[in-house]
C-alpha cells in the first residue's frame, strides 16, 4: 500500500523557522553541496561547514600503495569512534557562498 506521508513538524528557534527538528551537522556537508540533497530528503535543516576563506585540500594521505590519496578517518572500534585527520579540507568561502545562494 501507499506509505502515508508525515504530518508537518514546524518549529521556530531562535526566531528562525523550521519545518521539523532533522538535520546534518556541520562536516557532512563542507562546501554546501549537499543542499538540495538534504532538502529532498525531508531534513529541516542543513549545517554549512567547517568552510575556510581559501582553498585548502587538507590534510592528504597516501593509501593501498599509493593507488589513492586522500584524506583519512582512522576507526576506533574499542569506543566506536573515530580520530579524525581531516585537516579542514574545504573549496573556499566563495564556492561554498554560491552554493548556497543557489539553493535559496
Amino acid at each position: 500500500g501507499a506509505v502515508p506521508s508525515a504530518p508537518s513538524i514546524g518549529l521556530r528557534a531562535m526566531g528562525l523557522s523550521f519545518r521539523n527538528d532533522l538535520g546534518n551537522a556541520a562536516g557532512l556537508d563542507k562546501d554546501g553541496t549537499l543542499l538540495d540533497f538534504n532538502y529532498a530528503l525531508g531534513a529541516g535543516y542543513a549545517v554549512v561547514g567547517t568552510v575556510l576563506s581559501d582553498p585548502h585540500s587538507g590534510n592528504l594521505f597516501d593509501f593501498l600503495g599509493g593507488l589513492w590519496r586522500g584524506n583519512a578517518w582512522t576507526p576506533l572500534p574499542s569506543s566506536g569512534g573515530a580520530l579524525n585527520s581531516l585537516g579542514l579540507p574545504s573549496k573556499g568561502v566563495e564556492p561554498a557562498l554560491r552554493n548556497i545562494a543557489a539553493f535559496r
